[in-house]
């Protein structure tokens, strides 16, 4: 059904309080109650048996009249729900439809519940919405879409928050310009605010918003980045900066904090060049950067308090160096583990060939946890692969779009 329209008068249920407001603003994740809750690690050993896999399951079929872009779901866990946002370009069911943002809602397992729900455009006309990034956290969903055009590559880009059962809670709202692509979405617990992080150019942008509206934007200087992931870490975010591997630019995290101006409270080099292929995750006191480089998928931690990097890069598999790769990175804090999907094609003709989806876990310290994992070999239309993994803290949920069909497959891991 359609989820647009104005928020009504009673936008879900009351949101849960701020998590111990006294707590400062160098506060971290492990100084929060529900640190409480997390356990070791598993021991597993790199070659041991790392995961559990559940049955792939078709979310949607580009021939049953759902044709999606050539990009991954964004992959969220909600209250009890997994949410799947995808751009859907037009639908067979309704041909004189224009190109939509939609999202499918998914039980624990991954099967499909319902309809998905379909999204109005924040500024209908010529140039219609692109999904960018969708967040759960504290109460309320949030979405971000690409509208109009700007200039080349320059979208306006727009955010709207949503309930538990994605009754919108605001209107659009604005959250600057940016390239395509280049903007995320996080919540800081400290100070209650959601955060628009955008890119265009050299220069990082910053758009706090909430339900009454949006902030001004603060600008800082940045690196012309490739690839833009942020990750909110209760008083503070990280934002990984990634170029080209050609690029003479290093890649950079950049740590954000809620003070006047949300100022940048410093920059950590990364040690490897991840290119435009590179994900982040926050895994309790730290954040994992996963990315490709030199035909190789490598993982690195680094803590965003302390503004140093904790574990150096190391490779947990091998893709071919032809431009069709993807990565992707989620983290359970519960468990202490993050779960890396990647995904390569070993044809560059173009045709449908069979390609790989893997998966492998890390720890805290950045070793491989176990023996990586083969999620799907399949043929992916264009051999252009992608993947995304998120996670409901206990187990992930890796998806993808093979030019065909919307397919997930869940992984749990092994105990």
């Amino acid at each position: 059904g359609d989820a647009g329209g104005a928020p009504g008068e009673d936008a879900g249920p009351a949101l849960p309080p701020e998590p111990d407001p006294d707590l400062g603003p160098d506060s971290r994740p492990s100084d929060y109650p529900d640190a409480d809750d997390w356990e070791d690690p598993p021991a597993l050993g790199e070659d041991d048996e790392c995961c559990v896999l559940g049955a792939l399951v078709l979310v949607a079929r580009r021939y049953e009249g759902t044709a999606l872009a050539h990009e991954p779901p964004r992959i969220e866990w909600g209250p009890g729900v997994w949410g799947l946002l995808v751009t859907r370009h037009f639908s067979d069911l309704a041909p004189d439809a224009p190109r939509a943002v939609l999202i499918y809602q998914l039980s624990a397992a991954g099967e499909p519940l319902g309809e998905p729900h379909v999204f109005d455009a924040p500024s209908p006309g010529e140039d219609e919405p692109i999904a960018q990034a969708l967040r759960y956290a504290e109460g309320r969903w949030a979405i971000a879409v690409s509208g109009a055009s700007v200039e080349g590559n320059l979208r306006e880009m727009h955010t709207r928050l949503f309930d538990r059962e994605l009754v919108p809670a605001s209107a659009w709202l604005p959250i600057g310009v940016a390239q395509v692509w280049l903007v995320d979405l996080v919540r800081l617990s400290h100070g209650d605010r959601w955060l628009g992080i955008i890119a265009a150019g050299d220069t990082l942008g910053v758009s706090p918003f909430g339900e009454l509206g949006v902030d001004p934007l603060v600008e800082h200087r940045a690196s012309a980045p490739r690839a833009v992931d942020a990750v909110g870490l209760r008083s503070r975010v990280a934002v990984l900066l990634s170029q080209t591997a050609e690029s003479a630019a290093h890649n950079e995290l950049v740590v954000v904090g809620p003070g006047p101006g949300y100022s940048v409270l410093g920059r950590v080099e990364l040690a490897s060049r991840y290119g435009a292929f590179a994900s982040l995750a926050g895994l309790r006191d730290f954040v994992v950067a996963a990315g490709i480089e030199d035909g190789h998928v490598s993982v690195e931690v680094i803590d965003p308090f302390a503004l140093e990097g904790v574990a150096a890069p190391r490779s947990i598999g091998d893709v071919p160096v032809d431009g069709r790769d993807a990565v992707s990175v989620a983290a359970s804090s519960k468990f202490g583990l993050a779960g890396v999907c990647y995904g390569f094609s070993r044809d560059t003709s173009g045709r449908p060939t069979d390609s790989r989806v893997e998966f492998r876990l890390v720890g805290p310290d950045g070793a491989p946890r176990g023996r990586a994992v083969t999620v799907v070999e399949s043929p992916f239309r264009g051999g252009v692969v992608n993947c995304a993994v998120g996670t409901d803290d206990v187990g992930f949920l890796v998806g993808w779009w093979d030019g065909t069909g919307l397919w997930v497959r869940r992984v749990d891991i092994a105990r």
